[in-house]
């Protein structure tokens, strides 16, 4: 492992990225690493770390108690990940929460940040998982839903603040009989498909309909097999109706 640590108030830079770090970097090997087999990791605070997530998360320009609430979120987000064992504990993408360094500091925020030091959101004594996304499509899930893991606080429900595009109808693709026949070639020639079976608004059981017979899948085996059979990218998500047109 090799250091690198700025003088005095110095900040670092890291040219791929264009962008100025606080903190320290910290350079591993890794050989599944490409294209260099190594690792870069900023190491700092985590108050100096949200410096660079929130302003990349929500617009500055949000009202305050929303930055607030996104602040606290995204602080004890980080904090639960945090593994002794690691050589890091979250990625600068949405992998984890979306990271740029001081470059997008904001002067508003680091207000914030100061005013909310050390304010977690705990669940039974303990840290919460605050997971959080741009949009849940107007319907967030069931933690079980998503994750095959119950958490008693994060339970499916209506999200009518939500106008975001991912809300409203913003995608739609066409996929030919000769296609879901390709997929599911024992039910023979297609006459039907049909979602049977929702939950939270999403798909959990489509029926197909052919000549040869009928067959129930699942909303990952349906969007697989037709995306295998196509030899393409499909679905822009897990939310959708299906349309029958002759």
């Amino acid at each position: 492992m090799v250091r690198i640590v700025p003088t005095n108030d110095g900040v670092l830079f890291y040219v791929n990225k264009a962008r100025p770090y606080e903190g320290e970097f910290r350079i591993y090997p890794n050989p599944n690493s490409i294209p260099s087999g190594l690792d870069l990791i900023n190491v700092l605070p985590i108050e100096k770390y949200l410096r660079g997530v929130v302003p990349a998360e929500m617009s500055p320009s949000w009202p305050e108690e929303a930055l607030k609430a996104q602040i606290l979120a995204a602080r004890t987000y980080a904090l639960v990940r945090i593994k002794d064992e690691n050589i890091f504990d979250v990625y600068d993408t949405t992998l984890s929460q979306v990271y740029k360094g001081i470059s997008i500091a904001d002067p508003k925020i680091d207000q914030l940040i100061e005013s909310t030091k050390g304010e977690v959101v705990t669940y039974g004594g303990k840290l919460a998982d605050t997971v959080y996304s741009a949009s849940a499509g107007g319907y967030t899930v069931d933690s079980s839903f998503a994750w095959k893991k119950d958490v008693p606080y994060l339970k499916g429900k209506p999200d009518p603040y939500d106008t975001s595009k991912y809300a409203t109808y913003w995608w739609n693709v066409s996929i030919s009989k000769s296609q879901i026949e390709k997929a599911y070639p024992q039910i023979g020639a297609v006459l039907n498909v049909e979602i049977t079976k929702k939950m939270f608004e999403r798909p959990i059981e489509i029926k197909i309909t052919g000549t040869k017979g009928i067959i129930t899948v699942g909303n990952d085996d349906f969007r697989k097999a037709i995306e295998d059979a196509a030899g393409q990218k499909l679905f822009a998500s897990e939310y959708f109706d299906i349309v029958i047109q002759n």
